[in-house]
């Protein structure tokens, strides 16, 4: 059996100590090429947000909530 080494990307949420990524299993992440090809699959659904070079999941939560609408007081 051949064994070869790859580099993949995930998203994974930008928000300190958040640690969600893209995927159907909390567990398993989908794997990309590059990080643009990540970026823009969760751009296009899923809940989560691109701001600049930030993902940010869609968990519902105040350091969330701020980050994707910033000047937000909660």
């Amino acid at each position: 059996m051949a064994v070869q080494s790859k580099l993949v990307y995930i998203a994974a949420c930008d928000i300190p100590d958040c640690g969600t990524v893209h995927g159907e299993d909390p567990d398993w992440a989908y794997h990309f090429d590059s990080p643009e090809a990540a970026t823009a699959w969760v751009e296009d659904g899923g809940g989560w947000t691109v701001d600049g070079g930030r993902l940010i999941c869609p968990a519902a939560d105040r350091a969330h909530d701020q980050a994707r609408i910033p000047g937000l007081r909660l």
